[in-house]
């Protein structure tokens, strides 16, 4: 399966300040593929953590019809993993998704940043 390599994030998993943000970032990203990705539903998400890098994921599951295809994100918009059969254009849909979250936060980032 898909998310074998990683773990639900229990109740005792490290809570650093970053690992805030980067819950934060994770559900930016999917209320921006709620808004528009249109013909494919978001039946489950999941949080992650990866031990090995100490970073927070999120897992995405899409359905359409019968078919659920999963990917799972990293807190920049990286693609951990995805789900082989993904269709390709759920994938750009996903892709053009988390590029406009990414413009958004670093225009935050400017504006912050001249404060």
């Amino acid at each position: 399966m898909i998310l074998e390599n990683f773990d639900t994030m229990p109740n005792n998993a490290p809570k650093k300040p970053r690992h805030y943000g980067e819950l934060i970032c994770l559900n930016a990203i999917q209320q921006e593929f709620e808004e528009k990705i249109s013909n494919y539903a978001i039946t489950e998400t999941e949080i992650l953590h990866d031990d090995d890098e100490d970073t927070i994921l999120k897992a995405i599951h899409f359905e359409r019809g019968v078919s659920t295809y999963i990917i799972v994100l990293q807190a920049d918009g990286g693609i951990k993993t995805i789900d082989e059969e993904m269709p390709i254009s759920l994938l750009a849909d996903i892709h053009n998704c988390i590029i406009d979250v990414n413009l958004i936060m670093n225009e935050f980032k400017l504006i912050r940043s001249s404060d």
